[in-house]
């Protein structure tokens, strides 16, 4: 069974899962700024700084991408989002000579 769209522009939805895919998975910009920010390992307070938000407002939307991503953890979302295509995927550390 093939994807379908969803209600956002791009957005589809895996008919074996149910989860959003595509481009935003659904995410507001401002839950793919901290999103980044999570994946630049940043702490909430620095994303709160360079996002000029209160760092509660940052734990919000945080919770509210985690929802939407149903995921639990920054390692969980980091993940799932290279898998498809929202955040680059993570580049391995060189070797040791």
């Amino acid at each position: 069974m093939a994807p379908t769209m969803g209600p956002t522009m791009g957005q589809t939805t895996d008919p074996t899962t149910g989860q959003k895919m595509g481009p935003k998975m659904g995410l507001s910009r401002r839950e793919i700024q901290v999103l980044h920010g999570l994946a630049d390992g940043c702490s909430y307070k620095q994303i709160a700084l360079r996002l000029e938000l209160a760092p509660d407002t940052i734990t919000s939307y945080r919770k509210s991408l985690y929802r939407k991503l149903q995921v639990s953890s920054r390692s969980e979302a980091i993940a799932l989002c290279q898998q498809s295509g929202l955040l680059p995927p993570a580049t391995p550390p060189p070797p040791d000579d």
